[in-house]
């Protein structure tokens, strides 16, 4: 199968992109390099990636020419790329221009695609605002333009399902941490607290509040391959015509709390 990956130089879309060109898929991971955090980290996540069998691209799905470099047409896309986060030092037209025009360009791309089976987006719990622990039956309520944003990049690949152009699905994915986590995340910090804490002695970690809230929230957290292996093998499950959701308890086979939930084609 050919598969595309956008944000492959990322955190979770470089696992991804690894991990389906192990399993034997010919994966084209796409990434414009964004310096929103060290393009040093990104530049090594795609050195892996090309080790590793992945063909990288350097583009801009913001620009229509970029899509030239894109001369094969893909079976499955996994839409990672996005304007992270919430930064104080983010406009508003770096989440519209990143997150949303970028998905539209990246949607006209996929609609002249004859072999496109799945195009799965890639959102974020920040949809459903303040309250970010619900499952996907509850209506969104997002509170920052990073939310804003990403659920009206969401909406747009699933009204290009509800109109019959392809097949798509969104995982709103919840907190996922692990190796080539950006450096400005919160398990990242913690991870290098827990790290001088240990260094100093057992009594840190059971007086340290921030360090025994971290602990728990690694509890509830999945790891990027955990989160992966659910959203490949619920893709599978779409190509074959099926609807699935994966929330929060559902999942006895892993202690780890459970990474997004899947829409087709309708409003949730």
């Amino acid at each position: 199968m050919k598969v595309l990956v956008t944000g492959a130089a990322g955190f979770i879309g470089s696992h991804t992109a690894e991990r389906l060109s192990v399993q034997g898929h010919e994966v084209t991971g796409v990434d414009n390099f964004s310096p929103y955090y060290s393009t040093q980290l990104k530049e090594k996540n795609a050195a892996l990636l090309r080790s590793k069998g992945v063909k990288m691209i350097s583009a801009d799905l913001r620009n229509e020419n970029d899509y030239e470099q894109l001369t094969e047409d893909p079976d499955h896309i996994f839409h990672f790329a996005a304007h992270p986060g919430i930064s104080k030092t983010s406009s508003f037209e770096d989440y519209l221009s990143n997150n949303i025009i970028a998905t539209q360009k990246l949607i006209n791309f996929a609609r002249k695609c004859a072999s496109l089976q799945l195009f799965t987006n890639i959102a974020t719990s920040s949809v459903y605002g303040g309250d970010a622990t619900k499952d996907e039956t509850a209506l969104p309520a997002p509170i920052s333009d990073y939310g804003v944003t990403k659920l009206a990049a969401e909406q747009m690949v699933l009204a290009a399902a509800r109109n019959n152009i392809f097949r798509a699905c969104s995982l709103r994915l919840y907190s996922v941490y692990g190796p080539r986590e950006r450096p400005d995340k919160l398990f990242t910090k913690l991870i290098k607290d827990l790290t001088i804490a240990a260094r100093i002695g057992g009594s840190e970690l059971s007086s340290n509040p921030r360090l025994r809230t971290a602990l728990a929230a690694a509890k509830a957290a999945s790891m990027p391959n955990d989160t992966i292996d659910r959203a490949i093998k619920k893709g599978a499950g779409e190509l074959g015509g099926n609807q699935h959701s994966f929330v929060a308890g559902q999942l006895p086979q892993t202690p780890l709390r459970s990474a997004a939930a899947v829409h087709r084609g309708g409003v949730k």
